[in-house]
């Protein structure tokens, strides 16, 4: 007697084919779409490993949010708060979340850092305080994800983690220190990937170290938010309030993005590049 298992994930999900590699890791050979044949020759133990190693690698990836089934809907939105939790990943944020889960070497590429020079005085404390109330104004500054990836949360506000260091000549210097920031991973699912460093280079002399992860912050995104860190810094010293204006939510923008459509240019571009389907 003989039997065979022909596995076919990628019929649910395309992104499936990991299955391979992830069952060799466990010592089986399988491929997706092909027969993989038992004879009289396997018995009980071997037939365990295979269980074992699919049951392991399907674990895998559903952590990852592939091959997730009915449970790939998304949760429905929080009546109230409006839009802070289970909120759906933009399609960008899916692609920067499946590069992520790589490991770290590939989840730093996405640090964005900015280094901003502070020459003269430094009130720490109005500093922090900008920092703060940025955060708190900025709902993509405090997104924690699911580990499934499917979903985020938006958190309440918090006070950004801000390392102080003193460069006397004889530590580490503000690009050393820079690049340790940018070499350091995030934990996208613990808290928000946004974090600081404050170097003291002199009497008078400072340079902010602002990190954080793209799947929350872009090149465009810092500039809103080292522009609204000078008002908002200018204000605490003078004792004022900034002026600026109601900000987006990132939320309700990712909440509206889910499930649209590709507009028909897009349809048309992809159809043109595959209209002659290359044989397999």
């Amino acid at each position: 007697h003989s039997s065979w298992i022909v596995p076919n994930v990628t019929n649910y999900d395309p992104r499936a084919t990991l299955l391979y590699p992830l069952m060799r890791l466990e010592g089986i050979h399988m491929l997706d779409g092909f027969c993989g044949f038992l004879t009289t020759q396997h018995h009980d133990k071997e037939l365990d490993a295979v269980v074992a190693a699919f049951e392991k690698s399907v674990d895998t990836l559903q952590s990852v949010g592939i091959l997730l089934g009915d449970k790939a809907a998304a949760a429905p939105l929080d009546a109230a708060p409006a839009m802070v939790k289970k909120v759906p990943l933009t399609e960008s944020q899916q692609e920067i979340w499946m590069t992520h889960q790589q490991g770290d070497m590939a989840s730093c590429c996405f640090n964005e850092g900015a280094l901003i020079h502070l020459d003269g005085p430094l009130d720490e404390s109005a500093l922090r305080d900008a920092l703060d109330k940025i955060i708190a104004r900025h709902d993509g500054l405090r997104l924690v994800f699911e580990k499934s990836g499917q979903t985020f949360d938006v958190v309440d506000p918090y006070r950004l983690p801000l390392e102080i260091t003193k460069d006397e000549g004889h530590g580490l210097s503000v690009v050393e220190i820079a690049q340790h920031e940018a070499r350091t991973p995030f934990d996208l699912t613990e808290k928000p990937p946004f974090r600081g460093h404050l170097v003291n280079t002199g009497p008078q002399s400072n340079v902010l170290i602002l990190n954080a992860h793209h799947i929350i912050c872009d090149g465009w995104s810092y500039n809103i938010i080292l522009e609204e860190l000078a008002q908002m810094y200018r204000a605490n010293v003078a004792g004022t309030a900034a002026e600026l204006p109601t900000p987006a939510k990132f939320a309700e923008y990712a909440a509206k993005k889910q499930g649209q459509p590709a507009d028909q240019a897009t349809k048309d571009y992809w159809k043109q590049q595959f209209a002659e389907t290359p044989a397999l």
